[in-house]
């Protein structure tokens, strides 16, 4: 039997201690990680990154896997494109504006826009103390980018469609999905990043580079096509939709692995 004070390898399976597959499967390739069994309910996991090495201590398996699969590099590359991805929506609307103003003229979009985004957003917000646990967590997370990339195409593709009443109350429509899905995501990925105060940084951080990535983009254009509103328009919520998709993809990988981690 193994003295408690002396290190044990990661890859010998005991009953507290995660298996050499299920440490690979937590993202952990490219990491010098050493497991010491302190107290018989405790688990000390050493993990050594460059030229630092920080102790992390659970109580159980599940615990340190979900651990690591948040810690990894992946995970904290994943939460920054979150980030961006959970504003860009409200973003692309903001600096689409010029267009909106113009084409559903005499309506005032600047205003009917941001509230049917805040109002449902503060609904939704209200009924996830009693919903949330009841919604998957690949759907709510996931399934919002995805709901946000389809509504950016939506945004562009509804006033070429309808004729201008029509296409000004879908659009609120779609703005109300954008506030819905918007509360979701957020407390869904705020619930996950939480145990990781490096995956809310990121996050946090995604947030504000957002902002200052669409800003520059408008400042180009107004450069380049002062004019053309309505091009500048459907480049925004074009290439936001496909940067939603990536956002999509990476929050069903991560999702799955997260969840295998429990």
């Amino acid at each position: 039997m193994e003295s408690e004070d002396q290190p044990m390898n990661y890859g010998r399976e005991t009953e507290k201690m995660p298996s050499a597959n299920m440490i690979e499967s937590a993202l952990l390739k490219d990491r010098n990680v050493e497991v010491r069994v302190e107290r018989t309910s405790e688990i000390e996991l050493w993990i050594s990154e460059g030229d630092s090495t920080r102790c992390d201590s659970f109580v159980s398996n599940g615990s340190v896997l979900s651990k690591l699969t948040l810690d990894s590099s992946t995970a904290k590359l994943s939460f920054l494109l979150f980030g961006i991805g959970s504003v860009v929506p409200q973003r692309a609307i903001t600096a689409s504006l010029s267009f909106f103003e113009i084409e559903y003229a005499p309506y005032e979009p600047q205003f009917s826009f941001n509230l049917a985004i805040s109002l449902p957003t503060f609904v939704m917000q209200l009924l996830l103390f009693v919903y949330l646990q009841k919604i998957p967590l690949q759907a709510r997370i996931g399934g919002m980018f995805s709901i946000f990339s389809v509504v950016c195409v939506l945004m562009v593709v509804t006033p070429a469609v309808f004729e201008k009443n029509i296409a000004y109350w879908t659009s609120l429509l779609l703005c109300a999905v954008i506030g819905t899905a918007y509360a979701i995501l957020q407390v869904s990925i705020y619930e996950v990043a939480g145990p990781c105060a490096a995956l809310t940084n990121n996050l946090m951080l995604g947030i504000g580079l957002a902002a200052n990535l669409v800003n520059c983009v408008r400042i180009l254009f107004l450069a380049t096509i002062p004019t053309d509103f309505e091009l500048s328009a459907e480049v925004f919520f074009l290439v936001a939709a496909l940067f939603l998709v990536l956002c999509s993809i990476l929050a069903f990988t991560f999702i799955r692995k997260y969840q295998k981690a429990q």
